[in-house]
């Protein structure tokens, strides 16, 4: 199952990038197709997207850039065992 997430992950990327889309857009687009995908989403600063409203639309988990690479770790184990 979690190959599967690779798999996908890497066909939305290629879709979001096709399409030239936001980040928050592609994860509300991703959301609607598959509720279950664990995303993260990870920037370092937006006026369209705050944690709050990130979470809201089914975000797992909300990063703000500079992150640390423990930081990027800790939250994927956190999303993936919450699953």
């Amino acid at each position: 199952m979690k190959n599967q997430y690779f798999a996908d992950i890497n066909d939305y990327l290629k879709y979001g990038i096709l399409r030239a889309i936001a980040n928050s857009e592609l994860a509300k687009e991703v959301l609607a197709i598959r509720p279950d995908f664990p995303i993260i989403l990870c920037t370092g600063f937006s006026a369209k997207i705050d944690k709050k409203k990130a979470m809201d639309f089914g975000i797992r988990a909300y990063i703000l850039k500079p992150v640390l690479k423990r930081q990027i770790a800790e939250t994927i184990r956190k999303v993936l065992d919450s699953q």
